[in-house]
């Protein structure tokens, strides 16, 4: 009996499961070598072969099964050439923000971004299942604490500020972390702070997205994400068929257009309000 859809999904992450796991040791014994540098050259903290295979199966599955399409690669080449500091200029940090539709999200950007780079992801730490815990370690994501609406700034704590500190060591070239060794690096953020489970609005950015982007001076690379599977189930966007497209936008340097953090926040909103469509009020969040 053929295997249905449904089943060859399972197999697929299943197969994804298997090869993060393999990387997650495969990493930890890692302590010398290229010093984090991928086969291209870019500061990559995941250079080994089993994430290269884990991301090449998950790019397989993103094309089959999303139909994924990517947009503006001409943007992404010009945030490369800033982050390897091309023309003899200073190598610039990058942080990724995009529009925030499924749990999807992050593996579409991650995945057209390629090899280019790795992108630490910043996440609320009440939003992430048990369940996921492992491939949220290697993923070496960013925990923020809680604020409410599980977004950045809007609380006082310190497990939220330590978070924002490492964030911003990070972008700025962090010389502690034991892959990067001070070289400039990537956080990916999503400035809407929860999922919005709907096609073509966004919901209000978070505001302490303008401090992290002013404090590290990283350039803003935008990524607009459209025709994501929007469920209620944080993770049922994973097995359903869509047509996703990521388009990345043109860099933004905030720190050369002189544009304070306090403002940051609603300039980077505003221009997603003109390529997604306008803010709505957030819809309740569950990841059952």
């Amino acid at each position: 009996m053929l295997c249905s859809t449904s089943c060859i999904l399972w197999l697929i992450v299943a197969a994804a499961v298997w090869l993060l796991l393999a990387a997650i040791g495969a990493l930890a014994e890692r302590r010398s070598g290229d010093g984090g540098r991928g086969p291209d050259g870019v500061a990559s903290p995941r250079p080994d072969l089993s994430t290269a295979l884990a991301a090449l199966l998950i790019a397989v599955y993103l094309r089959l099964v999303h139909r994924m399409r990517i947009e503006g690669v001409e943007h992404l080449a010009a945030a490369v050439g800033a982050l390897e500091g091309e023309g003899g200029k200073k190598a610039r940090g990058l942080v990724v923000t995009a529009n925030h539709a499924a749990g999807i999200d992050p593996l579409l950007v991650q995945s057209a971004v390629g090899g280019s780079f790795f992108i630490r992801w910043l996440a609320a730490a009440d939003t992430v299942s048990p369940l996921v815990q492992p491939f949220v370690e290697f993923a070496d994501v960013i925990f923020l604490k809680s604020s409410g609406g599980g977004g950045v700034g809007g609380g006082n704590g310190g497990g939220e500020l330590a978070g924002v500190r490492e964030a911003i060591r990070y972008v700025q070239g962090d010389p502690t972390h034991t892959l990067m060794q001070g070289r400039p690096g990537v956080i990916g953020l999503f400035p809407e702070g929860r999922i919005a489970r709907r096609s073509g609005v966004i919901t209000p950015f978070q505001p302490g997205i303008g401090l992290i982007i002013a404090r590290s001076r990283g350039l803003v690379l935008p990524v607009v994400l459209r025709g994501v599977p929007v469920r209620d189930n944080t993770y049922r966007s994973f097995f359903v068929l869509s047509r996703a497209t990521v388009e990345f936008k043109a860099p933004i340097d905030y720190a050369a257009l002189g544009v304070k953090a306090g403002d940051i926040t609603a300039e980077l909103q505003g221009r997603y309000e003109k390529w997604v469509g306008p803010v709505v009020a957030p819809m309740g969040r569950t990841n059952k």
